[in-house]
């Protein structure tokens, strides 16, 4: 049920009030900070932040984009239900209630920096804030702005929303940061690693090596670094100034980012895979409560909110899909399992949605194309694809060897892909929803699969996809097929279609974005 209206919100009797910060960093991938595991000095400062704080193992985003995942934080609703879709150009809905919304309407200062684009005021992020000052640059120019306003309304209560592209394409680490991570690479790409650069080479346009692979991923560090010296710099002053025991503070990201894992480098919103949906989730309460407690439950974006309203004393919505994380932090309350749904940005009616349990993933998108087998169909040189999909998502892996395709819609080519012999997804948007063939042809010979077998090259994927993840935690044995998961797989299935099919807000009209909006957006890599 969906709240209508926006109610004042009072603290409770009794709890005390505290301040509340939330940081995102966007497109940052769990995984490379060192307090979840990574073994590259990339978090000092986080990590040191970790040790007062609770840490969330396996928290999971909503969207592998930035608009609907944090959308999802700041409603505590799933992308079906609150409407930010920015390939629809779609705010977040009128009709729910924002966290600057309730923390206002309960007496807080509500100020944020930010690095705009998809999280810009044109999106409906600004609702509630007295302050939602959106523009380009470092963390590092965030932090200080911040500290600035801090100085200035030290006595003040206040939401402080603090996030940054830094760690997002390009690649920009300042002067120093690389050298911390390589000092040997002698290949040809460049300290900075752009978008265009990027999709050149997904697109098989430029091709890299294991060396040059390293680089880019070593120029994602540099810029985690980089926010870690101006996060370190915030927790520094907040401490000096004795507002770090009077706020609760929630470190948190909105994605993350793919470096070959299925078989894109440096890019996101394609899939539901774990190096999209897995980000870090660090929650620091007031006074250190519950310090160095690492909770391995599996926990989601939209239960954000629902602990901050618990912390803070305020009262829940109805509105709220997700639950309170301070049973799991005090460790005081046996939690049921909290199943995760999430959903691509798509201009598709029925987008690719997944749901995950701690040990399972379901993945399940309209069956926009034919012929396919239940798992997979083998190809020995050319297949036709009818489809009437907008947004059409083809899973895809070449036989033994590396080879080149060509994409053709309707007879025209579109382009050509080096496809690797190991599963990748391709994109291919299209402009209306019409039924259209989609043909894939190799261009490299086929490749013997044995004698007396037959020659293939390539073979595509169903898109529904089921993983056990307690055996394949990178989730490329897909089960969809086997008849032994069946029961599971229509159990997870009932429950995914359950929570999204239940009633969502009210669509709002497209966003119209100004040229300045626009050329944020395609800064970013995002063509508008």
């Amino acid at each position: 049920m969906i709240a209508l209206c926006h109610a004042i919100t009072i603290p409770l009797a009794g709890e005390p009030k505290h301040n509340l910060l939330v940081i995102s960093i966007d497109t940052l991938r769990a995984d490379h900070l060192g307090c979840y595991g990574y073994p590259k000095p990339t978090t000092p400062g986080i990590d040191r932040f970790s040790r007062e704080s609770v840490l969330f193992r396996t928290a999971i985003a909503h969207a592998p984009s930035t608009e609907p995942s944090h959308a999802s934080i700041f409603t505590s609703m799933i992308p079906a239900h609150h409407g930010a879709l920015r390939a629809k150009r779609m705010p977040i809905s009128k009709k729910v209630v924002t966290m600057a919304e309730i923390l206002r309407s309960a007496g807080y200062r509500t100020v944020s920096f930010n690095g705009g684009g998809q999280v810009g005021a044109s999106y409906g992020f600004d609702r509630g804030f007295e302050l939602y000052e959106s523009s380009p640059g470092r963390f590092s120019e965030k932090v200080t702005a911040a500290i600035d306003w801090l100085e200035r309304n030290a006595d003040e209560e206040f939401f402080m929303f603090l996030h940054t592209y830094e760690v997002h394409a390009p690649y920009d680490p300042p002067a120093g940061r690389l050298k911390l991570f390589e000092t040997d690479y002698k290949g040809a790409l460049p300290g900075v690693i752009a978008p265009g650069l990027l999709m050149k080479i997904n697109a098989g346009e430029l091709q890299i090596d294991e060396a040059d692979a390293r680089h880019i991923v070593n120029v994602y560090d540099a810029g985690i670094r980089s926010v870690d010296d101006a996060f370190g710099k915030l927790m520094a002053h907040l401490r000096s100034t004795q507002l770090l025991d009077r706020t609760l503070i929630v470190f948190t990201s909105d994605h993350g980012e793919e470096f070959g894992e299925h078989g894109q480098t440096g890019r996101h919103s394609h899939t539901l895979y774990d190096e999209l949906l897995k980000v870090p989730l660090i929650v620091r309460m007031p006074g250190a409560r519950f310090a160095s407690t690492v909770v391995e439950r599996q926990v989601r974006g939209i239960d954000i909110l629902p602990t901050v309203v618990d912390v803070l004393g305020l009262e829940s919505l109805a509105q709220f899909e997700g639950s309170s994380l301070r049973g799991l932090m005090a460790r005081k309350k046996k939690d049921d399992e909290r199943v995760a749904v999430s959903q691509l940005d798509t201009t598709n009616e029925k987008p690719l949605s997944a749901i995950r349990s701690a040990t399972r993933k379901l993945i399940l998108g309209p069956h926009s194309f034919v012929p396919l087998q239940p798992g997979y169909q083998w190809f020995k040189d050319r297949v036709e694809i009818v489809t009437d999909a907008r947004y059409l998502m083809l899973p895809m892996e070449s036989f033994h060897v590396q080879r080149t395709v060509k994409i053709s819609v309707d007879g025209e080519f579109v382009r050509q892909v080096v496809l690797p012999p190991r599963k990748q997804v391709l994109s291919i948007p299209f402009q209306t929803s019409e039924k259209r063939v989609v043909s894939i042809e190799s261009l490299t010979p086929c490749t013997s699969t044995g004698e007396g077998l037959p020659c293939v090259s390539f073979r595509v994927f169903n898109p529904s996809e089921y993983f056990r993840l307690d055996d394949d935690p990178g989730e490329q044995n897909n089960l969809f097929a086997d008849a032994a998961q069946r029961a599971d797989i229509e159990r997870l299935q009932t429950q995914l279609d359950a929570l999204v099919s239940s009633a969502g807000a009210a669509a709002e009209a497209p966003v119209e974005l100004d040229a300045r909006s626009r050329e944020r957006l395609k800064a970013l890599g995002y063509a508008e």
